[in-house]
């Protein structure tokens, strides 16, 4: 009798076990979908033309001719 109800209470766990894995597994693919989504060249796109930023136009750099000093 005792083996019985043992087997029954571990077959329960098994299942909640399984039932466990699966919704994880679930939400793993759910997530690794929205990963995808998100880094879609559209949809980057997309979200940044919300940003409303302008294009950078001629960019002009600054030379510094000689020997640098630090003092701390």
């Amino acid at each position: 009798m005792v083996c019985i109800n043992d087997l029954t209470v571990k077959g329960f766990c098994l299942q909640e076990l399984r039932k466990e894995i699966s919704d994880l597994t679930d939400k793993n693919n759910e997530m690794k979908n929205r990963t995808m989504v998100l880094e879609s060249y559209n949809d980057i796109g997309r979200r940044l033309e919300n940003l409303e930023m302008v294009a950078v136009g001629e960019v002009e750099y600054v030379a510094v001719k000689g020997g640098v000093a630090v003092n701390k």
